[in-house]
């Protein structure tokens, strides 16, 4: 195979899953999917979702609001 068609394949390979990481509410499988301040949990409403870990609802301002149950910020 041709170096061109090499590179054009792995960069059509990182567009799909070189996406980078995933904010508030975006999808995940594990805490790297998200940005650096968010997490990806296991259980609760927000499972498979980047959210920010909490333990009151003010922590959830800087996120577009939302309450803090389960540990999380989980949108109103």
């Amino acid at each position: 195979m041709p170096i061109r068609a090499i590179s054009l394949v792995l960069g059509l390979f990182c567009l799909s899953s070189c996406g980078g990481a995933s904010g508030y509410g975006g999808s995940c499988g594990q805490a790297s999917d998200c940005t650096s301040s968010m997490i990806c949990p296991t259980q609760g409403p927000m499972t498979g979702r980047c959210t920010q870990a909490c333990t009151k609802d003010e922590e959830c301002a800087g996120i577009g609001g939302g309450v803090c149950s389960s540990d999380v910020c989980n949108p109103k």
